[in-house]
């Protein structure tokens, strides 16, 4: 049997979302959508840690200017912490209230979050695509921002899987974060 004939192609290979695409995403999306996409499109989680996010993973005075922070533990249980912009804060900060010391999205799983996103291009036209492609959009605003991996890799708390720990001043990091694009008024947080 020829080999060509039996192959099953792999799963298709996460890219960035474009800026206009999910510039149409936020604008359309409702309040717990919108706190969901912002967290992978400027934090940059993984669907696991957005799921794990409690009420108090979102941090709101955690530097000397007192601008937010996202709170957590990787997969080996290690903290993390990573500067966010005041308006994914601010999409946020209904969800932690309501959260009441809990997970802040209750029963979704990474899966689950993928096939929300899924739903949610599918009934605007969008072209399809996965939470990963969120994370991945970050990824890439990130370098742009920063021009430096050892910043990219801290931000997507990847060091520990590269082998290297590198140290990262929090000023370099929030300095970053201040610099990723934004978008029209309602996906800044704002009605």
């Amino acid at each position: 049997m020829n080999s060509a004939s039996t192959r099953v192609p792999g799963p298709t290979p996460a890219a960035p979302v474009s800026e206009e695409v999910l510039a149409i995403l936020l604008n359309r999306a409702d309040a717990t959508d919108l706190a969901v996409w912002r967290v992978g499109a400027w934090a940059g989680l993984r669907g696991a840690e957005t799921i794990s996010l409690a009420a108090g993973s979102v941090i709101a005075e955690c530097d000397e200017d007192g601008l937010p922070a996202l709170a957590g533990l990787d997969a080996y249980g290690r903290p993390w912490r990573i500067p966010v912009d005041q308006a994914t804060y601010s999409c946020l900060r209904p969800i932690q209230a309501a959260a009441d010391g809990g997970l802040l999205w209750p029963g979704l799983t990474p899966r689950s979050l993928s096939i929300r996103l899924r739903r949610a291009t599918e009934r605007l036209g969008l072209p399809r695509m996965k939470y990963a492609d969120l994370r991945f959009r970050y990824a890439k605003c990130v370098l742009e921002a920063s021009g430096s991996l050892v910043v990219t890799n801290r931000l997507l708390r990847r060091s520990a899987y590269l082998g290297v720990v590198a140290e990262v001043p929090w000023d370099e990091l929030r300095s970053t974060v201040n610099r990723l694009p934004k978008l029209g008024r309602r996906s800044q947080g704002q009605a």
